[in-house]
């Protein structure tokens, strides 16, 4: 067996099949070499536990729009409408990457969003008013594992069939490209 396949079967058994498939695509660079480490590939872990826990604090809630959101649901608050708007941009750019064949700007694009916007900064500031916010939060997750799903399969399904009810469709694979 080839060195490198080697190191990549044992990676897929310690961190799991998502965080090696997101960090080949995190360290691809367009006509170079693939730059693949351990490091790369406990961070992308790091990521898949981020969307699980994110996903676990959203399902908390219970008053949830059953069937999901076909569009952006309604709201006032300055906060959602700035997630919102990020999460219309990350579309956009996501997509246009992905056009591209820009995988690791797409991934990384992705990363930045999920991570940072929502989680670190909405999710956050969401906390202290969770009721009025909760639509906003079901939608932005449904719309995060959407744009998720081609990188991360396995566990954008698996957080997809732990809340399907709040999603607008009963299976990710199925589910429309966000527009």
């Amino acid at each position: 067996m080839p060195k490198e396949k080697k190191f990549q079967n044992q990676k897929a058994e310690k961190y799991g099949a998502d965080a090696l498939r997101m960090a080949l695509i995190w360290g691809t660079l367009v006509e170079n070499d693939i730059a693949l480490s351990e490091d790369s590939v406990r961070g992308q872990r790091n990521f898949a536990n981020k969307i699980w826990n994110v996903s676990r604090f959203v399902f908390m809630e219970k008053g949830y729009k059953k069937g999901g959101y076909k569009k952006t649901p309604p709201s006032k608050h300055e906060d959602d409408k700035e997630i919102v708007a990020e999460l219309k941009s990350t579309k956009r750019r996501v997509t246009r990457l992905l056009e591209n064949y820009r995988l690791n700007e797409a991934a990384e694009e992705l990363y930045d969003f999920f991570w940072n916007r929502f989680a670190n900064n909405y999710l956050e500031k969401s906390k202290s008013r969770r009721g009025e916010a909760q639509k906003i939060l079901d939608y932005v997750l449904q719309e995060s594992l959407k744009l998720i799903h081609p990188f991360m399969p396995f566990i954008s399904e698996v957080v997809w069939q732990e809340g399907k009810e709040r999603f607008d469709s009963s299976h990710l694979i199925s589910a429309g490209w966000p527009k």
